[in-house]
């Protein structure tokens, strides 16, 4: 299953936050996009509760007012209506609104007609102008947003900020993304980034105190968005493959048991196979195939249930996952599947293979062989497990 938020050169999305841990504001936003030659575009988000009324009762919302910039850098279109246009970021305009699929939905009934309605938010006239995919997120707690997104709002930005007199802050605090140029790696970007930092401290000492006059202790630190918004469970990540590794080959030192033990109750019929004619090679081949009938059924089995398994997750787990959010099944995903299917197939059903198909004529007609060589793999199948056990 895919693990992160399908975009558009997802590779290339950065964030932007200050050395000490802090989001950028407004002012810095706007002095690093008029200053930065390594960005091919700029976008903010800035997150607050607002009223939403127009549509019966007043609601409570959690809205993102973004700039214009901000779904087409991210490579998201709206599935009803459109996205921002440039002109509805300045100041003064009517504020636009686009809305997410789940508030659409459970709020608006899913009327198409939502699209060009004009709503009051915070008492003041908002137009709706579109509708976002259902599978668009945005509001992970990695990024340090509280809740899921209602709406999006068009931000009013200024071209200019003049907040670094003293006493007057930086402004907003907003999270910045910005898309890399083709052609510039990050260590050019983060050098630049240094840099402007540098001559903000130097120019604005009031909004910047920096008695050292040292440049390491205020600059900007680019994240890559994907890291940023997995965070620290890109660990858990891991030991989730690790634990399913470990069920893996507890399942299938099992599944080789019960082969096994199979193919040892059926030295009468193997027996009647070689005296018709067949060779051991084709014994082989036939135990092999019934094990990779039965992994393939496995695997298709567990490629429909676990779309369920992770919607179970997601509604389970006390907070939001953008690992579990964004999974879903694709070709990589399916194709892996199978590919561990047939290796498991071929690693746990060669033994029961070559011994199911090791009996001689005589004594396998009238009796049963001795079992003690299959007991013995048998004993190795359930060391295997224990140990599998242990670790998990």
């Amino acid at each position: 299953m895919a693990g992160y938020p399908p975009w558009v050169d997802a590779g290339r999305l950065v964030t932007i936050m200050e050395n000490t841990g802090w989001i950028p504001s407004t002012s810095e936003f706007v002095e690093i996009q008029a200053r930065s030659r390594s960005f091919e575009q700029m976008a903010f988000a800035e997150h607050r509760d607002m009223e939403l009324s127009g549509s019966g009762e007043p609601v409570r919302v959690f809205a993102a007012r973004v700039t214009a910039s901000f779904f087409p850098l991210l490579g998201v279109g709206a599935s009803l209506g459109r996205t921002f246009l440039d002109e509805e970021n300045q100041p003064g305009r009517t504020p636009a609104v686009i809305l997410t699929d789940a508030f659409w939905r459970s709020k608006l009934g899913a009327d198409p007609r939502a699209v060009g309605r004009t709503l009051r938010l915070d008492g003041q006239p908002a137009l709706v102008v579109g509708v976002l995919p259902p599978r668009f997120h945005f509001d992970y707690p990695t990024l340090r947003i509280a809740e899921p997104v209602d709406i999006y709002v068009s931000y009013p930005l200024e071209h200019s900020y003049p907040m670094y007199s003293a006493g007057s802050g930086r402004g907003v605090a907003v999270r910045v993304l910005a898309g890399l140029r083709p052609g510039v790696t990050y260590a050019q970007a983060d050098a630049e980034l240094r840099s402007i930092a540098a001559v903000l401290t130097h120019d604005y000492p009031s909004a910047f105190p920096n008695i050292q006059h040292n440049p390491s202790l205020f600059h900007f630190v680019m994240v890559p968005l994907r890291d940023a918004i997995v965070g620290t469970q890109r660990s858990l990540l891991w030991l989730l493959l690790g634990g399913v590794g470990v069920l893996l080959l507890i399942a299938c030192a099992n599944t080789a048991q019960l082969l096994l033990a199979r193919s040892l109750r059926r030295g009468r019929e193997v027996a009647i196979r070689a005296a018709l004619g067949a060779s051991r090679p084709r014994l082989i081949r036939q135990f092999l195939l019934e094990g990779l009938v039965l992994a393939a059924c496995g695997g298709v089995v567990g490629i429909l249930i676990s779309g369920w398994i992770v919607q179970l997750l997601v509604a389970v787990l006390p907070v939001r996952s953008p690992l579990l959010a964004s999974a879903h099944l694709d070709a990589r995903a399916i194709g892996f599947t199978l590919a561990i299917s047939l290796i498991s197939a071929l690693v746990f059903a060669i033994v029961p293979a070559v011994k199911g198909s090791r009996w001689t004529l005589g004594p396998s007609l009238n009796a049963r062989a001795s079992g003690g060589d299959g007991n013995r793999w048998r004993h190795a199948m359930i060391a295997i497990e224990a140990a599998g056990s242990s670790e998990s």
